[in-house]
């Protein structure tokens, strides 16, 4: 028997995990086990081809909010094609199904319920044979399960983000996770597999690994081992975590703080900063404790911060959200996701969607759309406010700008309010991927929004450019007669430096003068700190950037 366990991704970058889990279950059992990985942004043809060229006898696809829809295409079409063929479905969607889960359980042979290694070695043992359409079976602890990844996996998961867990489950309770349940109750790997396990990802992977733990550091212990480790290895990864802010203390401090910068980041589960609200869901905490936290994570380590807020929570109005908005905006973190609420099957507020006047999507992922305290206008503005953050602020190519609208007087929620009236009624169809056409978008809202800090603007904005981009040129609308000044005054003044051996030779050869990129404020008075006199340059060369400080 050939077996084909298949993934539908959401995107290139992102790997599975499961899959990997499933082969190895199998493997046993099965002659030949082949795993492949698609994207929902593929043509569904050109996948349904690929699947029956394999020629596998039986096919299983783990199915979630991201994938599913385009899982029923696929399912459809392979059961007009290969009607032969044996469809087994697991994953959350078929778990708890709704509508849409429940037409996957139509077209597939088998489902496989909750954590799926175990059942799924049984249905592989029988060869894919049983009176039973429903597959469980008792979730095993997570140390008895083995690592996922081969040698040979490694190689195709180049370019790749790396999904590791070195636990299951969650002791917390939020009343929107399906993690919060009974069956989910929370198995840790033992430390020295992790650190096994880590090791051997180290030495075969480079790239961004996810920690997937639901909340990595809800047990201290395990997961300040873990960071011991990590910080004793000498590779080029980047590890990513989602943690509890309010759980740090002292000896967490002490270990995060020697990670060097970009090696860490952490993504910080804030969801809401209201009490009320916090009680609703069964998340209580300490939103004074997670500030402190949070602003000691900036001020002790290089860690890169990347923070969480949910909007359509139960008992939270467009006022109160923004209060949310203000509270991470303040802090600063490096990315920041405004998300809205997924009413996942399976999840005890799915129970509770009359009590607190939710609507929400019947199909995946299922987005509340309202509730009794903000309605579905509200929602599209907060909608509105999350593509602004994502486009200017989560990039950190408009840092500068957003330290000028920072001292326009405002605070953020009035800021972002003003934003998405502005960009709803002139600008949304002009934004792109390019910095320099957004930067002048941005200049208009300035404008119309902001005249006083204007004189700024065009030293905020040359200094985001200066600081992210190599061209030796400044874009339309920021380049004129005073950066052209600038650029011949400066030349001639490395030119007199060079020719008198003032120690320029050592920085730039005279071939490279035309590589020069360059900075001086236009205002005396401009915030960002930079002495009057200062001309910065920068210089791109084969193997390094080099920076020169020059008095003009």
């Amino acid at each position: 028997m050939k077996l084909l366990i298949t993934a539908v991704n959401s995107r290139f970058s992102h790997s599975n995990p499961a899959i990997r889990y499933l082969r190895n279950a199998a493997e046993p059992y099965i002659d030949e086990v082949e795993i492949m990985e698609y994207t929902v942004n593929q043509n569904c043809r050109d996948v349904v081809k690929d699947i029956v060229v394999r020629n596998p006898d039986a096919a299983a696809f783990s199915v979630y909010i991201w994938n599913a829809e385009f899982v029923i295409k696929l399912l459809k079409d392979l059961k007009k094609i290969t009607p032969r063929l044996i469809i087994t479905c697991g994953g959350p969607e078929v778990t708890f199904p709704s509508e849409c889960g429940k037409l996957i359980q139509e077209l597939s042979d088998f489902i496989i319920l909750g954590q799926g290694e175990s059942a799924f070695a049984m249905l592989a043992e029988n060869q894919f044979e049983s009176n039973e359409k429903i597959i469980s079976s008792q979730n095993v602890p997570f140390s008895q399960i083995p690592f996922p990844y081969r040698d040979e996996d490694f190689k195709s998961l180049k370019n790749k983000f790396l999904y590791y867990e070195s636990s299951r489950g969650c002791p917390f309770r939020c009343s929107y996770c399906l993690s919060s349940r009974d069956d989910y109750r929370v198995s840790y790997r033992k430390i020295e597999e992790v650190k096994s396990e880590i090791k051997k990802i180290s030495e075969n992977y480079t790239g961004t690994v996810k920690f997937v733990d639901r909340t990595f550091n809800a047990s201290k212990k395990h997961s300040r081992d873990i960071w011991n480790y990590l910080v004793t290895l000498n590779d080029s990864n980047v590890y990513h975590f989602e943690i509890h802010p309010e759980l740090l203390d002292d000896e967490d401090f002490e270990v995060l703080s020697r990670f060097p910068a970009s090696k860490i980041r952490f993504e910080l589960g804030i969801q809401s900063v209201h009490e009320k609200t916090l009680n609703l869901i069964n998340r209580k905490s300490d939103m004074r404790k997670i500030e402190r936290n949070i602003l000691r994570l900036k001020k002790e380590t290089e860690i890169n911060l990347h923070a969480d807020l949910i909007a359509g929570l139960p008992g939270e109005n467009l006022k109160d959200i923004s209060a949310g908005i203000n509270f991470i905006m303040n802090l600063k973190p490096h990315q920041f996701q405004l998300g809205f609420l997924k009413i996942l099957p399976g999840t005890l507020i799915h129970e509770q969607t009359q009590s607190f006047g939710i609507i929400f999507s019947e199909s995946p992922p299922y987005t509340v759309y309202e509730t009794d305290t903000i309605n579905f206008s509200e929602m599209g503005i907060l909608e509105n406010i999350e593509h602004i953050i994502g486009t200017f602020y989560n990039t950190g190519l408009y840092s500068n700008i957003f330290r000028l609208l920072e001292s326009s007087g405002d605070d953020w929620d009035s800021i972002f309010m003003k934003m998405s009236d502005f960009f709803a009624s002139r600008k949304y169809s002009e934004l792109s991927s390019g910095w320099a056409k957004n930067c002048m978008i941005m200049k208009d809202f300035v404008v119309a929004e902001y005249p006083h800090i204007l004189k700024f603007f065009n030293d905020c904005a040359r200094f985001d450019f200066f600081t992210n981009f190599y061209s030796t040129d400044y874009p339309d609308g920021l380049s004129d007669e005073f950066t052209s000044g600038v650029r011949v005054k400066m030349l001639q003044k490395i030119k007199n430096e060079y020719e008198s051996n003032t120690g320029l030779s050592d920085f730039v050869k005279r071939n490279e003068f035309g590589k020069i990129m360059y900075f001086i404020k236009e205002n005396h008075d401009f915030f960002y700190g930079i002495p009057d006199d200062v001309c910065l340059m920068k210089i791109r060369r084969a193997s390094e950037i080099a920076q020169y400080s020059l008095l003009l």
